[in-house]
């Protein structure tokens, strides 16, 4: 996907993992990628609740801004029992499971419909017009992702 790839390096041919990205050099350039990494985690958990919002992306942001400003968190986010299978797959070029992205895509449809039908008003149509629109977002990125092959 265009959108990370920037990030997240293909894989060279030899099929080894690529190199991780360069540390920030300076403290603040350290503390606004550490900042915006746990951002982007709290982004990653309101996803895990909130199915209209998809957590993969937020999580794989988030270990890049890691990676250029702390080792230790980077190094957490790796060895997660969850997370880390998923961002070294993605590093290593695999991509996601089907599994997963049916699971997200199931999750994110289910919510919506009971969000526009009988779980919101008719008269909110703002918010109605914002959740189509998320979740539209929201397969598209899911979508446009690696899908991981069988092994």
């Amino acid at each position: 996907m265009r959108l990370l790839s920037f990030l997240f390096p293909a894989t060279p041919p030899s099929g080894n993992a690529p190199p991780p990205p360069k540390m920030a050099g300076t403290l603040p350039g350290r503390v606004l990628w550490n900042t915006l990494g746990t951002l982007l985690i709290l982004l990653a958990a309101i996803g895990v609740v909130l199915p209209g919002l998809p957590t993969t992306p937020f999580v794989l942001l988030a270990c890049s801004c890691y990676m250029r400003g702390s080792e230790r968190m980077s190094r957490r986010l790796l060895q997660h029992r969850i997370f880390g299978p998923l961002i070294r797959d993605w590093r290593a070029g695999l991509g996601i499971p089907v599994r997963g992205k049916v699971l997200a895509m199931l999750m994110m449809v289910g919510f919506a419909g009971y969000a526009l039908g009988p779980g919101m008003p008719a008269h909110y149509f703002t918010p109605r017009i914002i959740l189509t629109l998320t979740v539209i977002w929201g397969s598209i990125v899911i979508l446009r992702m690696p899908t991981r092959k069988a092994n």
